[in-house]
């Protein structure tokens, strides 16, 4: 970024979140993104879970702003891309700038546009306008990452280091529970991987949700104090909740497959919001689909029985 005249550029501010799906665009978490999504692109996603090229992908990832902004645009020009700290962040060669269907984005990726919906309400507190590009350059800033948050390269580096082939992704936004230890217990012993990588999101989530800082600490205790030396690996997650179900499931797992692992563990409401969708919808989903590049690992409710004082996984 440092070769760029960016005194001269457009300038956009953005906030954490979008900060975060630079970093993980510009990583490889998201790939295949190589930017923000164009209008043909987005509605594909919306249509059909696919970008326009065919690949499979659930999930908008956009860059709102206002028309304020849109007008100092050129397509095929640079801007520069602002952090919250007002330091320069990414470089982004302006593709197209369109008009953002808030409503139809949310009643087609939530089934609902209930603005009680934190992911509904997320989409239409956006600016109006969406602008795609190609990141072209990028800072990673302190204020968005941590001691644990390895690129996919960094990941795959160690998992090779640690001759694992056989790695179960782990996605979570709430501390360890039992339950959870049940989960991934089982997963070494019952599906014989190598390791698991501990993957807990830590971007932006509703209010009521566990601060990021103790999910991290809950891990960090089970590693210390209950769990198999070198079988896991607490790495974060940098981005943030969407509450989308099925779709997010999905997401979760390509990303996961981008960061080297070869199975995802996927338990009931993954990634939902109340009951919102069915607790099995995203276990149906994703068993339906052939071609992920990952294997999915389903799990049932983990509950505990008085009598015989152990956990154990339902049937239903």
């Amino acid at each position: 970024i440092d070769n760029f005249d960016i005194e001269s550029m457009p300038k956009i501010s953005i906030y954490d979140d979008l900060a975060r799906d630079v970093v993980q665009i510009t990583t490889g978490a998201f790939s295949p993104l190589c930017g923000f999504m164009n209008q043909d692109d987005l509605h594909s996603v919306l249509k059909n879970m696919k970008l326009s090229n065919g690949c499979i992908w659930p999930l908008p990832v956009t860059l709102d702003i206002d028309k304020a902004h849109a007008e100092l645009l050129n397509t095929d020009e640079d801007c520069c891309l602002i952090d919250s700290r007002n330091e320069p962040l990414a470089i982004l060669r302006v593709g197209q700038v369109y008009k953002n269907e808030r409503r139809l984005i949310a009643k087609t990726i939530y089934d609902t546009d209930d603005p009680k919906h934190p992911g509904v309400q997320r989409v239409l507190s956006q600016k109006p306008l969406l602008m795609a590009g190609e990141i072209t350059s990028v800072n990673r800033t302190p204020s968005i990452i941590s001691e644990y948050d390895l690129t996919p390269r960094q990941l795959r580096k160690l998992f090779y280091e640690k001759g694992w082939e056989k790695i179960a992704g782990f996605h979570t936004r709430n501390v360890a529970h039992r339950g959870h230890e049940y989960i991934l217990s089982h997963t070494i012993e019952e599906e014989l991987c190598d390791g698991i990588l501990l993957h807990p999101v830590v971007g932006s989530k509703k209010k009521g949700d566990f601060n990021s800082e103790y999910i991290l600490k809950s891990y960090e205790f089970l590693m210390n104090h209950c769990f198999t030396k070198d079988k896991y690996i607490l790495a974060t997650f940098n981005t943030y909740s969407r509450y989308a179900g099925p779709r997010e499931a999905l997401f979760t797992a390509l990303c996961r497959k981008n960061y080297g692992c070869t199975h995802f563990i996927v338990g009931r409401d993954h990634t939902g919001f109340s009951d919102h969708h069915d607790v099995k919808a995203s276990q149906q989903l994703l068993d339906g689909m052939t071609d992920l590049g990952i294997e999915i690992i389903p799990f049932n409710e983990v509950v505990y029985s008085e009598v015989e004082k152990i956990y154990f996984q339902t049937n239903n």
